[in-house]
């Protein structure tokens, strides 16, 4: 069975050990999934971009959205993104725009290079039961807007099948889903 491993943005990555790790696990199929931010994916890149297995980027990268399109986070997750093993996630976006439930009006030009960049490399999480979030004092989330939202981002492109179907199924190697 396919596995994933994560390490949040707050820990340091032991690329060494991690480069180890993924050694041993491409064999199995695994991939490694990252949650840094836009200033560990630029530090990080080169390293990112000789793994020799699949690699997830949550959260969006945590692009800041305030930052400009040209800043070097945004460029750099750019670049990764057209690597053909590394995959985006859309997810949390809570966690960029806060206060911008339930449009998440401030994340358009985020979700926009990212649907645009790499279709075939994106997955949709629920990041449920929003761990963190309700730790830090906020208040519940509203699942079906988080839902919402992203339906109106994948639909709007007609790429809901492939985001939260094909390409989940390519990446976790399971076969025989029909269309």
């Amino acid at each position: 069975m396919p596995a994933s491993w994560a390490w949040p943005s707050r820990a340091s990555l032991d690329t060494e050990a991690t480069g180890a790790l993924a050694r041993r696990i491409a064999p199995l199929g695994w991939h490694v999934q990252l949650h840094v931010d836009g200033a560990a994916l630029v530090a990080l890149s080169p390293w990112l971009r000789a793994l020799p297995v699949p690699v997830v980027l949550d959260h969006m990268g945590r692009l800041n959205p305030a930052h400009a399109p040209d800043s070097p986070p945004w460029q750099t997750l750019r670049a990764l993104l057209a690597e053909p093993h590394i995959w985006g996630k859309l997810s949390a976006p809570y966690l960029l725009d806060p206060g911008g439930v339930p449009g998440y009006r401030a994340l358009a030009p985020v979700t926009e290079m990212l649907l645009e960049t790499a279709p075939q490399r994106l997955l949709w999480g629920s990041d449920w039961p929003h761990p963190g979030w309700h730790a830090q004092g906020h208040p519940p989330l509203d699942e079906a807007a988080l839902r919402d939202w992203a339906w109106r981002q994948l639909d709007a492109r007609g790429i809901a099948r492939a985001v939260l179907v094909d390409n989940p199924a390519r990446l976790f190697g399971f076969g025989g889903i029909a269309g």
